[in-house]
């Protein structure tokens, strides 16, 4: 029989637990979804599948699948963590309440050679929430916190907020905001300085709810910079503005996208 031959055997078995590995996800997303409306009312505490503490929302898919699961999109969690070494440079813009610059953070901690988290958050209320699991996860020399949206020029925008905070967006919303707030925003330019020579490598995580093009033209020096090896971008509408932007600095997007509509752009 074919699977008497152990490189066909190895094959088989590795893609046997791929098979696997993905309906395990779509099972437990879909029971994260369920659960959606089971969250405690009110701000509560949970873990990671590692065990780090993290306070998250009452509601919205991002607090769900780390409340029920320990974990939010796996598929960009497990890149990340291939991607992101001690002694390297993380940005993550658009850190929501934290769930990457926490797990990220830790990676960092671990080495003899300690790396640096920029998280950018313009929301006020979410931004509490990202300093409360920064100082609960003791990362206060790892992560540095930046309340303020990242942009194309420094200037005053609204950002719209939705019922559901991971949709908070200074676009036009598609959704009916329940509030807005007037928010500082500066290029990632801005804080280049903080990318001096200790660093290995730099990966920058956009997820801004269609402003990554603001984003990008507010970080010519951060991407001229050949240290800069990946951009993980979430982008629904712009795809093609977003890759000839990158292609100009010498990064390809690899598709298909590894999470919904997360990309990753490296530069080879």
């Amino acid at each position: 029989m074919i699977l008497n031959n152990p490189y066909i055997y190895r094959i088989h078995q590795a893609f046997s637990r791929l098979v696997f590995q993905l309906i395990k996800k779509q099972i437990w997303t879909r029971f994260a979804l369920r659960k959606h409306d089971e969250i405690p009312d009110s701000l509560t505490f949970t873990k990671t599948i590692e065990g780090y503490p993290l306070k998250v929302f009452n509601k919205g898919f991002l607090s769900s699948q780390i409340y029920w699961i320990g974990c939010f999109e796996p598929n960009l969690y497990n890149q990340l963590n291939q991607l992101v070494s001690p002694g390297d440079l993380f940005i993550d813009a658009g850190a929501n309440l934290g769930y990457f610059s926490v797990t990220i953070g830790h990676l960092l901690k671990s080495g003899h050679q300690q790396g640096k988290i920029l998280a950018f958050e313009p929301c006020t209320s979410t931004f509490e929430i990202l300093k409360d699991n920064i100082d609960a996860n003791h990362l206060q020399q790892i992560v540095e916190l930046f309340p303020i949206g990242l942009g194309s020029e420094s200037e005053t925008k609204t950002l719209h907020l939705s019922h559901l905070n991971e949709l908070n967006t200074f676009c036009q919303p598609h959704f009916s905001e329940f509030s807005t707030e007037e928010v500082k925003i500066k290029p990632l330019d801005s804080f280049y300085e903080y990318f001096t020579p200790e660093y290995n490598k730099c990966i920058i995580k956009i997820d801004v709810e269609g402003f990554e093009k603001q984003l990008l033209q507010g970080a010519d020096k951060f991407l001229s910079d050949i240290r800069t090896q990946h951009i993980v971008i979430e982008c629904f509408n712009n795809l093609d503005e977003i890759k000839e932007i990158l292609n100009d600095y010498g990064f390809t997007i690899s598709t298909p996208p590894i999470e919904r509509a997360t990309y990753i752009a490296s530069r080879f």
